[in-house]
């Protein structure tokens, strides 16, 4: 849920200047754009690493 935080707060924080509209909108930024999209994506990744099952982040223990 932190990671996803994450991807809140930069949309919040970076999305709104993007938009293009309104009072918070610096103008659409195509550089901005495409770091914001590569973040998010990061963050997705990340995301989808923690919900491997379990066996896959335990250590592999040799038989005794």
């Amino acid at each position: 849920m932190a990671i996803f935080g994450n991807v809140i707060t930069s949309l919040s924080w970076f999305g709104v200047n993007m938009l293009g509209v309104g009072l918070h909108s610096y103008g659409f930024m195509e550089s901005a754009f495409w770091a914001l999209a590569g973040f998010i994506a990061s963050q997705l990744v990340l995301m989808s690493l923690c919900l491997l099952p379990r066996q896959f982040w335990k250590a592999q223990t040799a038989a005794a």
